[in-house]
């Protein structure tokens, strides 16, 4: 069975193959050195690859062979993801990017050709809150400031670092907020007036930030760095905590 964008495609034709790679294509650049051995390679990156599916149609005559031909062909049109059976729970973002099919009375038979333009299979969104477990530390640079801090595991069981976003609502004014990843020493500080019942969104992704829809990226101290999560243990700190619920999603990512 596959399933593309939200179509069960099973009850329009069978799969009798499916070719994907093991991991994405890798692309590099290469430099030649005169007098040595080999070349040196850099700018190394996961590449987008193709996946080809094999199918069989079949009908009664050639005339609805045809007609399920057309449904088909609209089920395949533009982007969406694309669900394996054997892996219910994962996709890829593709696009279709050839077909073919052979006919013999009414019976087709042929590939579609899926192309994967992001290299990397997804899971199901994970939502976790970030706060537990109040410490007191003191924050610097720019000045020294005593808050209650929370602190999290969180453990991406993928195999490529994720993209996240954070959600937090204020229950208490502050002036600033900041979320720290300790194993990473990356860190986000916003120096912002926040009141009660401001939604703070962080995309870090797109690296944008907004508070009740409202862009305030210019609130970013300037030595804040976005940072993903990495493969397995991700320590994350929040302050002030007492002041806010904060909430973490993410789709964690395979090679």
């Amino acid at each position: 069975m596959i399933n593309f964008n939200g179509y069960d495609l099973s009850s329009y034709f069978k799969v009798n193959s499916i070719k994907r790679p093991i991991m994405p294509p890798q692309q590099f650049a290469t430099i030649n050195i005169a007098n040595r051995p080999g070349v040196i390679v850099g700018n190394e990156k996961d590449a987008a690859f193709a996946i080809e599916v094999g199918v069989i149609v079949k009908e009664k005559s050639l005339d609805l062979l045809r007609k399920r031909i057309r449904m088909i062909a609209s089920k395949l049109k533009g982007k969406g993801k694309l669900i394996f059976s054997d892996e219910p729970d994962i996709y890829y973002n593709v696009i279709v990017q050839d077909t073919d099919l052979e006919e013999i009375l009414s019976i087709g038979q042929g590939t579609i050709l899926f192309f994967a333009h992001d290299p990397y299979a997804y899971g199901q969104e994970i939502q976790e809150g970030v706060s537990v477990y109040p410490t007191t530390v003191f924050l610097t640079p720019f000045m020294i400031s005593e808050y209650e801090t929370s602190s999290s595991l969180i453990l991406n069981g993928g195999t490529v670092e994720a993209d996240q976003i954070f959600e937090v609502t204020f229950h208490q004014s502050v002036n600033e907020f900041r979320i720290t990843h300790q194993e990473q020493g990356k860190y986000i500080r916003l120096m912002h007036g926040f009141n009660v019942g401001d939604v703070l969104v962080i995309d870090c992704k797109n690296e944008v930030i907004r508070v009740n829809g409202t862009r305030i990226n210019n609130k970013l101290t300037f030595d804040s760095d976005y940072f993903k999560l990495q493969i397995g243990e991700n320590t994350l700190t929040v302050s002030p905590s007492v002041s806010n619920d904060t909430v973490i999603r993410y789709e964690p990512r395979y090679l």
